[in-house]
This record gives structure tokens, sequence and C-alpha cells, in this order.
């Protein structure tokens, strides 16, 4: 993969943005979203955002499981939300199926977003008491994680688990 990325001039193009954000003054963290096409083609920057990335979050958890021998894989779940749901109210159900990563030697499920689960269903009870709206539908949210686990097949059979959690709980998942 990083021959790939070299060959096509990914990492000169990423020099030159750093290069102009910095001649412009900015300083702080960055997040350079990019894409390769089925084709092949790279696209290098599909947008820019000031701040951290998701996949440096990961690393830097990675970073402290280590001394325990273990890694997360991050990833995200498309998720259309039921009526009344909660982020607190999945945070229970992991706990209670024994999902919840807890830390120190432990195995689990670790949610490192929860505004990008509910930040439609906010806006879309905020249009409907202001009269913008008149509907609910089903709100759509992500949820991003850090499943950790033993290896590969562990991780994968957490995040079936995870998925049974969500349907208990009435949430449709769309990936």
């Amino acid at each position: 993969m990083l021959l790939l990325l070299e060959h096509a001039g990914y990492f000169d193009t990423m020099e030159k943005a750093l290069r102009v954000l910095f001649e412009d003054g900015y300083h702080g963290f960055v997040c350079f979203d990019s894409m390769i096409l089925e084709g092949g083609d790279i696209v290098p920057i599909v947008e820019i955002n000031a701040r951290k990335s998701m996949g440096l979050i990961n690393a830097y958890l990675d970073k402290g499981w280590e001394t325990y021998g273990h890694s997360g894989l991050l990833t995200f779940l498309s998720l259309g939300l039921p009526e009344g749901f909660t982020f607190g109210s999945l945070l229970d159900a992991l706990h209670v199926s024994g999902l919840l990563f807890k830390g120190q030697g432990e195995y689990g499920i670790m949610p490192i977003s929860s505004n990008t689960v509910m930040v439609n269903d906010i806006l879309t009870s905020r249009r409907i008491s202001e009269g913008i709206q008149s509907h609910r539908g089903m709100p759509k949210g992500r949820l991003y994680i850090s499943v950790v686990g033993r290896d590969d097949e562990h991780r994968n059979e957490l995040i079936i688990s995870l998925r049974q959690v969500l349907a208990d709980l009435s949430i449709k998942v769309y990936n």
C-alpha cells in the first residue's frame, strides 16, 4: 500500500498541502480525508478537517493497549435510530451484554464517538420544536468504535455480538 501511495505522489501532495497550511499560519491538528477508487485512482484530498482524526485517536489507544498485547480495529457503523434512543441506553446495553471494553487486559467494544451518533436526532428534534420540520423519520448517525480483541477472528465475533445488541435496541445498521 505504501508503494502505491508513493508512486502516485500521495506523500508529495500531502507535504505541499501541509506547507500551505503552515505558511498560512495554521498550527494544530489536521486530518486529510483521502480515497482510493475502485479503479485504483487515488484522490489525495477529499476534505481537510482541523481536528484529530479517528485513526490518530485509535493509534493512541493502541499504543496504550500495547502493554497488554492488545490492539484495536477502528471501524464505524452507520445507524438508523429508533424514537426515544439515547446514547446512554447503548452504553448500558453494551455493559449488560459484557461487550463494553473495560480496560487493562480486557476485550470488547470501545465507543470513541457519541455526537456522530446523535447529531441528526438532536437536529431533527430542534427542527420539529421550531416548526421547521413536521415529522421525525429515522435519524441516522455514525458510531465509531475500536474493537479490542485477541485477533481478527475474535474482533469479528465481537462485531457480530455488537450487531445483535443494536438489533435488540431496534437500531438499524446500514453497513
